[in-house]
C-alpha cells in the first residue's frame, strides 16, 4: 500500500503563513504565528489481508508549545525514545473519514532519523480509531487509497 503524506496541518495557509516571520513549516515541524505548534508522525491502518501492506498516513498533530519545545530539544538526541508519548490532536482531515481534525492522539518518538508514530485514543469510537485498532479489509483499504489519491493528488 502506498503512503500518503500531508504537506502541512489543515490550519496552514501557504498564501498567508509562508510569508510570515512568525510561521515556519519544515518536513516534520510547523509553527503558525507563534501560537500553534505541530509535529508530523505516521498513522498506520493495518490491512487484514494476506500479503497486504499496511496503509500509512503522514499526519500532523497539534501539540502544546511545551511539548513542541521538548520534541525540538530532543530531535537529534538518541535518548528521545525514552520520553513518554506526547499528547496532541490530529490536525488533518483523513480522506475516507469524517471529522478527524481534533481527534485525541499521542505521538511516540522513534530513534533519530525515523518519524514518530501516531497512536489514537484506545477508547475512541470514531471510525478511524476503530479501524486503526482492528484493521481494515483489502476492499476498505482500496476505498481509502482511492479517497486519499483523490484528495491529496497522489
Amino acid at each position: 500500500m502506498p503512503a500518503f503524506l500531508f504537506d502541512a496541518p489543515a490550519a496552514w495557509d501557504p498564501e498567508v503563513h509562508a510569508a510570515s516571520e512568525r510561521s515556519a513549516l519544515s518536513s516534520d515541524q510547523c509553527v503558525i504565528e507563534e501560537e500553534q505548534w505541530y509535529l508530523r508522525g505516521l498513522l498506520t491502518i493495518p490491512v487484514a489481508a494476506e500479503g497486504a501492506e499496511d496503509l500509512v498516513f503522514g499526519v500532523w498533530l497539534s501539540v502544546s508549545e511545551g511539548t513542541f519545545d521538548r520534541a525540538v530539544e530532543l530531535w537529534e538526541d538518541e535518548r528521545r525514545v525514552r520520553d513518554p508519548a506526547y499528547p496532541g490532536w490530529l490536525a488533518n482531515e483523513i480522506p475516507g473519514y469524517a471529522g478527524t481534525v481534533g481527534l485525541l492522539a499521542r505521538l511516540k518518538t522513534m530513534p533519530v532519523g525515523k518519524r514518530p508514530l501516531v497512536q489514537l485514543n484506545a477508547e475512541d469510537t470514531h471510525q478511524l480509531a476503530v479501524e486503526v485498532r482492528e484493521g481494515v479489509s483489502a476492499e476498505r483499504a482500496d476505498e481509502l487509497v482511492a479517497a486519499a489519491r483523490a484528495a491529496l493528488g497522489a
